[in-house]
């Protein structure tokens, strides 16, 4: 395991470490190479070939531990150490008896624990809920039967179906908007054909304003009309005085 790990994280010191993930690639039969590791909060050893949990080092951050599809039977003591797991996965194993999960009373913050595909015949789900008070999940079900992070999933879409409603109100809204200002004015126009036509005709003549004849000179040709009109007048005047 020691190759493996230092290969990986060769770039990293130790304590800089927070996760390790050897799931599949690797073979070993027995945890080793992680003492120094004390930052860890994840470790994932899924389907690596572990028969034994002997020799489990201390990590006194490590919060998920998963060891599924391996070959452990027992020796669940050596996990007691591990003050603040709360993710314990040991589905796909070799756990014949709800009496191996006793040591297990010792981690007071497990919250999730997988023990499904075991080799344990009787319903443990009572035995192991009792066993773990602070427990809420057992193989991805609560107490009731509730499958893990359902909750979570309703609640979004709760959240969702809101948002979806607040958008339909604002379109409402908007709808309503056009509505009022269409009905406005479609009543100017209403109110524009009732008016009477004699009153636009009225408002027309007091609208039109007298425009005086612009004052200038009389032309040539009109002063030439007004001394051919007087000279009329006086050959008419002469002729009746003879």
């Amino acid at each position: 395991m020691e190759p493996v790990i230092h290969k990986r994280y060769a770039d990293l010191e130790p304590d800089e470490v927070d996760e390790i993930n050897l799931s599949d690639i690797c073979t070993v039969s027995r945890v080793s190479g992680l003492e120094k590791f004390v930052s860890l909060r994840s470790l994932l050893l899924n389907s690596i070939g572990l028969e034994t949990l002997d020799g489990f080092p201390e990590l006194p951050l490590l919060e998920q531990l998963e060891l599924n599809d391996n070959h452990l039977s027992g020796g669940l003591d050596n996990l007691v150490k591990l003050k603040e797991l709360t993710v314990l996965r040991l589905s796909g194993n070799r756990i014949d008896s709800v009496q191996e999960l006793r040591p297990l009373r010792h981690l007071k913050k497990l919250q999730s624990l997988d023990l499904s595909r075991n080799l344990i015949s009787s319903d443990y789900r009572s035995f192991v809920f009792d066993l773990l008070p602070s427990l809420k999940w057992l193989d991805e079900l609560d107490r009731d039967g509730h499958r893990e992070y359902e909750g979570e999933e309703e609640s979004t879409d709760v959240v969702e179906d809101e948002d979806d409603a607040s958008d339909d109100d604002d379109e409402a809204v908007e709808v309503v908007e056009e509505e009022d200002e269409s009905d406005e004015e479609d009543g100017l126009g209403t109110a524009f054909l009732a008016k009477d036509p004699r009153e636009f005709q009225e408002g027309d003549e007091d609208d039109q304003e007298f425009e005086p004849e612009p004052d200038h000179p009389p032309s040539d040709s009109e002063g030439s009309s007004d001394e051919f009109h007087d000279n009329n007048s006086d050959e008419d005047e002469d002729a009746g005085k003879k």
